[in-house]
């Protein structure tokens, strides 16, 4: 079967999820959809099919690293903290690049982005008065026969939901997991391109269900779960502090232990600022708890008094180095 050649080029759309892409990045990512595309093509049959068919074949390269890959590339040795931060920014796209695709090819849809450097969440009313708190950088894709029939919806990012009440389940999707309820309040964290990237939920009221390809729980009230790095499957119910999950919802933050990467990550979308960090700091931990609104400056300075690390201002944002 014969192709043109714009079969091969990646949608000009899946660039513009992605921020912070050098040349090499997108030189990169532009190869990878060429390895894809052909298993994305019209010969699998439905849209459905198609994205699966994307998201299993990049997936299995992040996920089985030591699996046969689809070509053999030889690469320069490079030092070990190079390495580390090529493999970081593997995953982040590759990852980025399946929910990337998820939006773009899903049929019929209204798309919400809660716009990045915004202090407080952006707040999406829906037709069937279910609202969601969307935390800057978000995205919620909503199926246009959204209502009485189809209360299914597709998360990037992190949001709190407080679902009005119905006879037809409220579904919401994520990379690695599906949350259903019939009427609760809940939030849900799944960020995609994040190192030991898996969903999270939190239960406000009412019961909810949480599964994944590989298993299924149910969540009370004041009650979590994630899903397991390793069996791909959610974790025992675990009581959550609702209360300091839910800080981001007021401009706040909450880490418990969380990789300096993702932290890093989460200051940028907030208040649209680049942070630079070497690796040997991107692997420490960090745990911070403030429910009011702070600036990146803030963050930054307890972020390094915490860890025992120096910060100093940039032109675009911060720069964090060992002492």
């Amino acid at each position: 079967m014969s192709h043109s050649s714009s079969t091969y080029q990646i949608p000009e759309a899946i660039f513009d999820d992605l921020d912070g892409l050098t040349d090499a990045d997108r030189a990169g990512l532009s190869e990878v959809w060429s390895m894809i595309s052909e298993d994305a093509s019209p010969v699998y049959g439905s849209v459905d099919n198609r994205k699966d068919q994307v998201r299993s074949v990049v997936m299995e390269q992040v996920s089985h690293p030591d699996a046969p890959k689809m070509h053999t590339v030889r690469l320069p040795k490079q030092p070990a903290a190079r390495i580390f931060d090529l493999r970081f920014r593997l995953v982040s796209i590759a990852a980025a690049l399946v929910v990337g695709l998820s939006f773009l090819l899903s049929p019929s849809t209204e798309h919400f982005r809660s716009p990045v450097g915004s202090k407080m969440p952006m707040l999406v009313s829906l037709s069937d008065g279910s609202t969601v708190s969307l935390s800057p950088g978000s995205r919620l894709s909503v199926q246009d026969n959204f209502g009485t029939d189809n209360r299914s919806v597709k998360l990037h990012g992190q949001a709190f939901f407080d679902v009005t009440a119905g006879a037809v389940p409220f579904q919401v999707s994520t990379f690695d997991a599906t949350t259903q309820v019939l009427g609760t309040s809940f939030s849900v964290t799944a960020w995609p391109g994040s190192v030991e990237a898996a969903s999270e939920v939190v239960v406000k009221t009412g019961r909810v269900s949480v599964a994944s390809r590989f298993g299924k729980v149910l969540l009370n009230p004041g009650e979590m779960t994630s899903i397991d790095l390793e069996g791909h499957s959610p974790s025992d119910p675990s009581e959550a502090n609702v209360a300091t999950s839910l800080y981001w919802t007021m401009g706040g933050f909450y880490f418990d232990e969380e990789l300096v990467e993702n932290v890093i990550k989460e200051v940028e979308r907030r208040f649209d600022v680049r942070i630079d960090a070497p690796v040997s700091i991107k692997l420490r931990r960090f745990s911070y708890a403030t429910k009011e609104a702070v600036t990146a400056s803030d963050v930054m300075g307890d972020l390094a008094a915490t860890i025992g690390i120096r910060y100093r201002p940039t032109a675009n944002g911060f720069e964090l180095y060992l002492q």
